[in-house]
C-alpha cells in the first residue's frame, strides 16, 4: 500500500508566502482604516464648529467613562444651565491647574462674571467651591468609550511609530515588493546570479 508524501518544501514555500502576504495586507490594510477612522472621528468635529476632550478621570461614571472621547461646542458663559456637562480649569493647591468633565448642578452671577456648581456623576456631592466659569466654556454634547485611550496612545512617539509609522512602511513594502516583482525575477534569471 503507497502512503502520501509531503510536498517538498520547496513545493510548500509559494503557497506560505501567498497567505503571509495575503494576511500582512488584510492586517495592514485594516490597521490603517482604523487609525484613519479615528483620527477622522477626532478631528472631523472641527468641520461642525465642536471639540474634543480626552475624558482622563472617572467621576462623570457612565455618562462619560475613563478613555471616552468627549465631543462638544464652546457656549458662552451666560449660556451654561444645570444640568450641563462642561471642561473647567480646577486649580491645585499647588497652584497648577487640571482640566475637570463636571455636570453643573448650580448657577450664579456676581457682578457680571457667572459661576458654576459642579458635581461628578459618580461622586456623592458636589465640589467644594464654585468655579468661575471663562468667556467660551466646552459643553460635552456626547461621549465615544474608549477612542480616547487609543488618541492618547496615538499622541505619543511610540504610539505614532507602532500605530502609523509601522503599518505604513509595511504597506510601502508590500507595494514595492508588487511593483519589482517582475524585475526582481528577471535579475534572478540571468546568467551568474548568485541564488
Amino acid at each position: 500500500m503507497a502512503t502520501a508524501q509531503p510536498p517538498p518544501p520547496d513545493a510548500r514555500r509559494p503557497a506560505f508566502r501567498a497567505v503571509a502576504l495575503q494576511a500582512g495586507r488584510v492586517i495592514g490594510g485594516a490597521t490603517l482604516a482604523a487609525i484613519v477612522g479615528v483620527l477622522a472621528l477626532a478631528s472631523a468635529p472641527g468641520l461642525f464648529g465642536m471639540q474634543t476632550f480626552i475624558v482622563n478621570g472617572g467621576s462623570m461614571g457612565d455618562a462619560a467613562p475613563v478613555g471616552s472621547l468627549a465631543f462638544g461646542r464652546s457656549v458662552a458663559a451666560s449660556a451654561v444651565r444645570p444640568g450641563d456637562v462642561i471642561v473647567f480649569a480646577d486649580e491645585s493647591p499647588r497652584g497648577d491647574a487640571r482640566r475637570v468633565l463636571h455636570r453643573v448642578v448650580g448657577v450664579a452671577d456676581e457682578a457680571g462674571v457667572r459661576f458654576a456648581t459642579t458635581r461628578g456623576d459618580a461622586n456623592p456631592v458636589a465640589d467644594a467651591r464654585p468655579h468661575q466659569l471663562a468667556d467660551r466654556t466646552f459643553t460635552m454634547s456626547f461621549a465615544v468609550p474608549l477612542v480616547g485611550y487609543f488618541l492618547a496612545v496615538l499622541a505619543s512617539d511610540v504610539g505614532w511609530a507602532l500605530g502609523v509609522v509601522v503599518p505604513v512602511s509595511f504597506l510601502a513594502v508590500l507595494v514595492l515588493a508588487r511593483l519589482w516583482k517582475p524585475e526582481l525575477a528577471a535579475w534572478r534569471a540571468t546568467p551568474g546570479h548568485l541564488a
